[in-house]
């Protein structure tokens, strides 16, 4: 990706397996009962169960990824999150 300018790229996995050499990782997320109101098919319970799994597999396991650029403040607007990933830029 480099010998093209970089990209932006999306996965549970990216940032810490498939691009751990990143310059710029951006986790976002929401609480379970957002990300289930953003679904049909998933309850609030059924998202938190699905983190487990994933935070505790032996392969690929999801994690946090070690960066300064994190931000876990609930309740923001797409603006305020794209005005701060662009400052990080």
């Amino acid at each position: 990706m480099r010998e093209r300018g970089g990209g932006v790229v999306e996965g549970r996995d990216i940032g810490t397996v498939v691009f751990p050499e990143a310059r710029l990782k951006v986790y976002l997320t929401a609480s379970p009962e957002e990300r289930a109101r953003r679904r049909d098919d998933e309850s609030a319970a059924g998202v938190a169960r699905r983190d487990h799994i994933d935070s505790t597999r032996a392969a690929s396991p999801l994690v946090w990824p070690r960066t300064p650029a994190s931000s876990t403040r609930p309740g923001r607007s797409v603006e305020d999150v794209v005005e701060e990933v662009l400052s990080w830029l």
